[in-house]
C-alpha cells in the first residue's frame, strides 16, 4: 500500500541537484516525485517499507533525507 511520504533534502541547492534525485527515485521505481527545489522537499507515493531504501539511495547519490 503506498502512503504519502514528503522528506526534507536540506543539500537540494539546484537544478541539477533535482535532476540527480529525479534520476535516484526513477531507479527505484517512483517515477511521480514532487521535487520543490524552494522547500527542499520530496513527495512521493511510496510503501512506508520503501523509506529506508530512499533515504540510502539518496544519501549515496550525495543528498541525505530525513522523513517530514
Amino acid at each position: 500500500m503506498s502512503n504519502p511520504i514528503t522528506l526534507s533534502v536540506p543539500s537540494m541547492t539546484c537544478g541539477h541537484c533535482v535532476s540527480t534525485i529525479r534520476k535516484a527515485l526513477q531507479g527505484l521505481g517512483l517515477p511521480e516525485a514532487q521535487i520543490d527545489l524552494k522547500t527542499r522537499e520530496v513527495r512521493i507515493e511510496a510503501s512506508a517499507s520503501l523509506v529506508p531504501s530512499i533515504l540510502d539511495t539518496l544519501s549515496a547519490e550525495g543528498y541525505p533525507a530525513s522523513p517530514r
